[in-house]
């Protein structure tokens, strides 16, 4: 059994040290801490998401009075909403990304938790096909070609350690469906703020400009 898989599913026996003194502890599995830390998560990612529900709340009155101050001809008042407009904007984005960054790191760990599982269970099914082989050889040597093939394949998709063979931490790669996923999401935010804040129509100023005109 390798390291890896000692660490990640050990269960806790006590030696002769903790038996006598009870001094010495052994280091905790990492799958329990990895789980566990997958859920301490998910705290501040609620405080995070309600945080941001209250400034978008707050970023949606700011806006309607920034509005009927506009359709009041008031603009000084316009212009003092629309710099607390844009201390609420810059506060609920940097919530977001601190938010994003959390989750960031609970969907790393959530992959980790997976692939750990999936190494464990299919190690030793590796080990039985390469002591298969050389037995298979001797009766059937194009089935132990095949078994010998796939033994490869299935060593190279389990590493023997995640932090030597696989970069769980490697999403720097991209492709064209990520920028076709990312230019549809674009679109569709874009689509969002713009219903959620519409524009002042251009015919309501100008007919308010007219009728001061014709008042003049």
């Amino acid at each position: 059994m390798s390291n890896f898989e000692k660490d990640w599913q050990r269960k806790p026996t006590p030696g002769i040290s903790e038996n006598i003194q009870g001094l010495i502890k052994k280091a905790p599995p990492l799958k329990p801490q990895v789980e566990n830390t997958i859920r301490v998560l998910n705290r501040p990612i609620s405080k995070l998401d309600n945080t941001s529900n209250q400034l978008s709340q707050k970023e949606q009155k700011i806006f309607n009075k920034i509005v009927q101050a506009k359709q009041n001809g008031n603009i000084h008042a316009a212009k003092v909403f629309a710099n607390e407009l844009v201390q609420i904007r810059k506060t609920r984005s940097m919530i977001g990304n601190m938010k994003l960054s959390v989750e960031r790191t609970q969907l790393r760990l959530s992959t980790i938790n997976t692939i750990g599982d999936v190494i464990v269970s299919i190690k030793p099914a590796v080990s039985t096909m390469k002591a298969v082989v050389p037995v298979m050889n001797k009766i059937m040597p194009q089935a132990s070609l095949e078994l010998e093939s796939m033994g490869n394949m299935l060593g190279d998709v389990v590493p023997g350690s995640i932090s030597e063979n696989y970069n769980f931490m490697d999403y720097g790669m991209s492709s064209q469906e990520t920028e076709s996923i990312l230019q549809e999401a674009a679109a569709v935010a874009e689509t969002q703020i713009g219903n959620k804040f519409p524009s002042i129509p251009n015919d309501s100023i100008n007919t308010r400009t007219s009728i001061g005109s014709f008042k003049d």
